[in-house]
C-alpha cells in the first residue's frame, strides 16, 4: 500500500457559505458545528485524511480562525495545521504559503470539502497517486453526484492559490466547476457523505442517525475519529431514567425520559424532564421536569452547574400550525430553535417553529411567560 504522506506533502480544507442556519452556523463557518453525539463536522474530513497519514493541513475559512485552530489543534494532536480566514487574502499569505510548499517539496496536494461530513477510506486511491494523475472523487448521495475530493499536482494547486489570496476569489473552490474547467477524471467512492443545505437537512440526517448508528460505529471501526475521551464511555444514567431509540455523546447525566433523541457531549438532564424528538447540543443543563419536544437546544459554553434550562419549561410542541415569522424559508417544518449560551427561566412556554437569538439576556426572557408558536426573540429587537 502506497504511503500517501509520500506523494501528497499538504491537504487543503475548503468549505462554502451558509445563510440559512440561524445560531447553528455562528462563529465556524460550518466547520465545528456539532455532529452526531461526539463529534463536529470538521472531525469526518481530518478522520480521512488522518488514516491516509496525511497531517499537514490547511483549513480555509470565511471567519473565526483563532477558535477553529483553538478545537483542531488541541483534538488531533499529531497534525500540523495552518488555518486562514478573510483577513488573510493577501500576497504575504500566498508568498508563505508558496515558499512552504517549495521548501518540504510538496509535489501533489489534496482538497477536501469540510462543510458536511466527508468520510471515506482514502487509501483506496493509492494507484491514482502513484501515477500522479490529477482526479477528482465523488459519491452518490440520494441520485446526486457530489464532489468532494480534489488531487491536484504542485502547478494546479498554486494557481487555484493564487486566485483565491490574491483575487481574493472565495468562490474558486467550487469543486464541480475545477472538474470541468481542469477536465478531470472522477472515481466514486463509498462512505459517509453527507451534504446539509438547511437546519432541516440537519435535523432529518440526526434523527436518521439514532437508526444507523450501529452502521457508522462499525465504519469508525475502519477510518477512526478520534474523541477527547479515547472511547471511554463517560455516561451516567440514573435509577429513573428511561431512554428509548436515542444516542448519547460522552460525559452525559441522564435521570429523565428520553425518547427518539440525540444527546450530546457533556449533557445534564435532570429527573422527571422529557425530552422526544429533539437534539440536546454540548454543555446544555436542563433541569427537573422540562419538556422539550421537536426542538433543537444549541451549545451552552457557560458553568452548567446549574440548569441552563430551567426546571417546569416547556420547549417546542407535538404538532405545528403555523411558520416562524421572521424565518419562513427556514423554520417551517414544526421544529424550534434555542440559540447558543442561553438561559430560560423557570415555567417558561415555547411554541412550535420559534426561534431565540443566542446570547439573549435572561433579564429580557424573564419577561416572556409564552411564545407562541412561530415568534422568535431576536436580540436587535431588544436593544
Amino acid at each position: 500500500m502506497v504511503d500517501f504522506s509520500y506523494y501528497v506533502g499538504l491537504s487543503f480544507i475548503v468549505g462554502k457559505d451558509y445563510y440559512n442556519f440561524l445560531s447553528l452556523d455562528l462563529y465556524n463557518s460550518h466547520f465545528l458545528l456539532p455532529f452526531s453525539p461526539r463529534f463536529r463536522v470538521i472531525d469526518f474530513c481530518l478522520g480521512t485524511l488522518y488514516n491516509a497519514g496525511l497531517k499537514k493541513i490547511c483549513i480555509l475559512s470565511k471567519e473565526s480562525k483563532e477558535i477553529i485552530y483553538d478545537y483542531v489543534s488541541k483534538k488531533w494532536l499529531n497534525n500540523t495545521f495552518f488555518v486562514f480566514d478573510n483577513f488573510d487574502f493577501n500576497d504575504f499569505t500566498f508568498n508563505f504559503l508558496l515558499e512552504y510548499i517549495n521548501e518540504n517539496s510538496i509535489n501533489y496536494i489534496v482538497f477536501i470539502f469540510g462543510s458536511y461530513p466527508v468520510w471515506f477510506e482514502m487509501d483506496k486511491f493509492s494507484k491514482y497517486i502513484q501515477k500522479t494523475q490529477n482526479f477528482a472523487i465523488y459519491s452518490n448521495v440520494f441520485g446526486k453526484e457530489i464532489i468532494h475530493t480534489i488531487f491536484l499536482d504542485k502547478n494546479l494547486a498554486l494557481k487555484l492559490l493564487e486566485n483565491y489570496f490574491l483575487n481574493k476569489n472565495s468562490d474558486i473552490f467550487e469543486f464541480s466547476n475545477i472538474v470541468n474547467d481542469l477536465k478531470l477524471d472522477c472515481i466514486e467512492v463509498k462512505g459517509y457523505i453527507y451534504p446539509i443545505n438547511d437546519i432541516k437537512d440537519y435535523y432529518q440526517i440526526h434523527l436518521q442517525m439514532i437508526d444507523d448508528y450501529l452502521l457508522l460505529d462499525n465504519f469508525n471501526a475502519i477510518v477512526p475519529i478520534l474523541s477527547e475521551f479515547s472511547g471511554i464511555n463517560t455516561a451516567k444514567f440514573g435509577k429513573d431514567a428511561y431512554i428509548k431509540n436515542s444516542i448519547f455523546g460522552e460525559n452525559v447525566e441522564i435521570e429523565g425520559y428520553i425518547e427518539n433523541s440525540v444527546i450530546f457531549t457533556n449533557v445534564k438532564i435532570k429527573k422527571n424532564a422529557y425530552i422526544k424528538n429533539s437534539l440536546i447540543f454540548p454543555g446544555n443543563h436542563i433541569g427537573k421536569k422540562v419538556r422539550i419536544i421537536n426542538s433543537i437546544i444549541d451549545e451552552f459554553s457557560e458553568d452548567n452547574s446549574l440548569p441552563n434550562i430551567e426546571p417546569n419549561c416547556k420547549i417546542g410542541n407535538e404538532n405545528f400550525t403555523s411558520y416562524n415569522i421572521n424565518f419562513p424559508d427556514i423554520l417551517n417544518f414544526g421544529i424550534t430553535l434555542i440559540g447558543k449560551d442561553n438561559k430560560i427561566p423557570s415555567n417558561m412556554e415555547i411554541g412550535s417553529n420559534c426561534y431565540i437569538d443566542s446570547f439573549t439576556s435572561f433579564s429580557v426572557l424573564k419577561k416572556i411567560k409564552k411564545l407562541q408558536n412561530g415568534y422568535s426573540i431576536l436580540i436587535s429587537s431588544n436593544e
